[in-house]
């Protein structure tokens, strides 16, 4: 009946999809853990049905890496994967396979990058209510494989109270969970990851009884999503490893980002250690931004000097790294960085804000970050009106507007802002902002061409037909939008950090803010307007084109430390310690050698502009 039944799903399990590195994972873990029960000692075959299976699955694993360039290109895992091959169809003893299936499946994790760890600690509580509505019949309420729906079930579904689930990571459950599991009624559940790691660790710690700890484990999260009880049983104590098997992270506690910069830190520690510098860049990186980054800017509001500080720690990490520089080197840039991040501990331990601090906080911030794009739209806004076209006018009002729009749906759907990744946000902001840079400049030297009142005159009488085509107001709305979208994308980062803060208990009172904060945003671009329209025609011009260009100068600054702090660009420390983030003025040769040369450019431009300008006019005259 088994028989049938793998003969029957196998090829479903094979899918016709694109290979795929997660399920060569998967298959490598299988193998791993179930060919014990297929062979019992060497050169003796005790379930002829489960061998069968082991020679398929090797198989498919072999044909799976075929179809994975980074796999079938790696010396290590092709020529690993015959050598498995060749001992499985020896029957060779139950350890040198499963040795060598979970040597090659770290191995494939690493050369194709598949995400092995949680960006987060995951929920234990969500794990038992997900598991609950979507396992349970099946696996039983207790986890014994006894649920009323698996009775009929051949093979039975499976025991996580058995010794078995000491031999199994959180990550082959992930796996097995997201993908199904072969030759069973084990279907995939297309979950989250966030969600599928929640039942993954909460499946892991059923053996380990009831009892909830909340006390923060001393095995770190990577080590607990990619080794099995009995492999942490080597460096841990078995009380260590069941404790941390049970904690439960408290939803609104913030500190645990910490624990994820710490983590990754250990991670690009002992990757560095054993010669894999790739992989250590990365774990360095991700430290940075899924773990530092999601709690800085709460520090920012009490100790500006120590996130710089910290800021720092992090960066020196990443330059040892990248250098390359001895193991010692490293080693002492990542004590210093865990030591600091040990240190904001005391920090974050600060009691929630209370209502009123939260208002002035979520009022700053939007203030803060609404600066910048109000100093462009009054640009803008001043010159489209002094114009007179209507149309102009409506379209950057409706750029600024959708940006908003499109940030208020980012709050309410913050999960997925939050689901990026820490270097897709850095990406994308920092790709928005070098754009409005590119953008800034040039509209900044077309109103400085003009400030001639000639070239105006002229200007209208082009720009009526120009504006009847649409495309200065699909340009005019473009700038309007990115001027704000940057700004509002990052408000909602700072505003979510404020709420987790609070454990969304004080979101009505950010909300609040958030109102205040634009009615004055937009009271100030009112006035402004009102203001500019009595100063000369030219006047506009000459001080909105040096705005822009000062705010090009600023955002440079911004886009070189986004792209610093996805690592895209090297960190070089200046020796003064300088930080005005409103001005975009950073403590790194990159940001500041970027500035000044943007500055340059843009003088240089202006006054070959001008040049031109005098040269027309004579000619003109003459």
């Amino acid at each position: 009946m088994r028989a049938l039944i793998l003969a029957l799903l196998f090829p479903l399990f094979l899918r016709a999809e694109a290979p795929s590195p997660r399920f060569l994972t998967h298959l490598l873990g299988y193998i791993a853990l179930d060919y014990s029960g297929a062979v019992e000692k060497a050169g003796v075959v005790s379930a002829p049905s489960e061998y069968s299976e082991m020679l398929e699955f090797v198989d498919s694993a072999i044909k799976e890496a075929a179809g994975i360039p980074a796999a079938s290109n790696d010396v290590v895992v092709a020529r690993g994967l015959k050598e498995l091959k060749r001992r499985i169809l020896g029957k060779a003893a139950p350890e040198e396979v499963a040795n060598l299936a979970k040597s090659l499946e770290n191995r494939v994790a690493q050369v194709c990058d598949v995400k092995r760890i949680p960006t987060s600690w995951p929920s234990l509580a969500s794990g038992q209510k997900k598991y609950l509505q979507n396992c349970a019949q099946c696996h039983g309420v207790t986890g014994h494989g006894d649920g009323p729906a698996g009775g009929s079930l051949d093979p039975k579904p499976a025991d996580f109270q058995s010794v078995r689930m000491s031999k199994m990571t959180p990550f082959n459950i992930f796996n097995a969970i997201r993908l199904g599991v072969p030759g069973t009624a084990m279907a995939a559940f297309p979950f989250s990851d966030e969600e599928t790691w929640d039942v993954a660790f909460f499946v892991s710690a059923f053996h380990h009884g009831e009892s909830i700890q909340s006390e923060r484990p001393a095995i770190p999260l990577s080590e607990l999503s990619e080794r099995s009880d009995e492999e942490l049983a080597a460096n841990f104590s078995l009380a260590q490893v069941s404790s941390a098997r049970r904690y439960q992270s408290s939803d609104n506690e913030i500190s645990q980002f910490v624990d994820i910069a710490q983590d990754r830190l250990r991670e690009a520690q002992s990757a560095y250690q054993q010669g894999d510098r790739r992989r250590a860049q990365k774990a360095a990186l991700a430290a940075y931004l899924d773990g530092v980054e999601l709690f800085e800017r709460r520090l920012r509001v009490d100790n500006s000097q120590f996130v710089l500080d910290l800021e720092m720690k992090m960066a020196k990490v990443r330059s040892e790294i990248g250098r390359p520089s001895s193991v010692d080197a490293v080693t002492l840039a990542v004590r210093e960085a865990h030591d600091t991040l040990e240190a904001t501990r005391v920090l974050l331990r600060r009691p929630v804000a209370g209502t009123v601090v939260t208002l002035l906080m979520a009022l700053g911030i939007v203030i803060r970050e609404a600066f910048e794009a109000v100093l462009i739209l009054i640009a803008f806004l001043g010159v489209v009106r002094s114009a007179g076209s209507r149309r102009a006018t409506v379209a950057v009002h409706a750029g600024w507007g959708v940006a908003l729009l499109i940030g208020a749906l980012l709050w309410v759907f913050s999960g997925w802002a939050l689901a990026l990744s820490g270097l897709q946000r850095e990406l994308l902001e920092g790709g928005v902002t070098l754009l409005s840079v590119v953008v800034l400049l040039y509209f900044g030297f077309w109103l400085h061409r003009k400030t001639e009142i000639g070239r105006w005159r002229n200007f209208l009488s082009q720009v009526s037909t120009s504006l009847a085509g649409g495309g200065k107001l699909f340009g005019l709305f473009g700038i309007s939008f990115m001027a704000v979208f940057r700004e509002a994308f990052e408000t909602v980062l700072f505003l979510r950090a404020l709420s987790l803060e609070s454990g969304g208990a004080n979101n009505n009172w950010i909300g609040v803010g958030v109102a205040s904060a634009l009615a004055i945003a937009i009271l100030i671009t009112a006035l402004s307007l009102k203001l500019s329209a009595r100063l000369p025609l030219r006047q506009i011009f000459v001080v909105s084109s040096s705005l822009l260009v000062i705010l090009a100068i600023t955002l440079t600054g911004k886009s070189i430390h986004s792209f610093q702090e996805a690592g895209v660009i090297g960190v070089t420390a200046f020796p003064m310690l300088i930080r005005v983030e409103t001005l975009g003025l950073f403590p790194t040769w990159e940001t500041i050698v970027s500035q000044i040369t943007i500055g340059l450019v843009a003088t240089a431009g202006l006054f070959l502009d001008r040049l031109r300008g005098c040269f027309q006019t004579r000619e003109a005259h003459s």
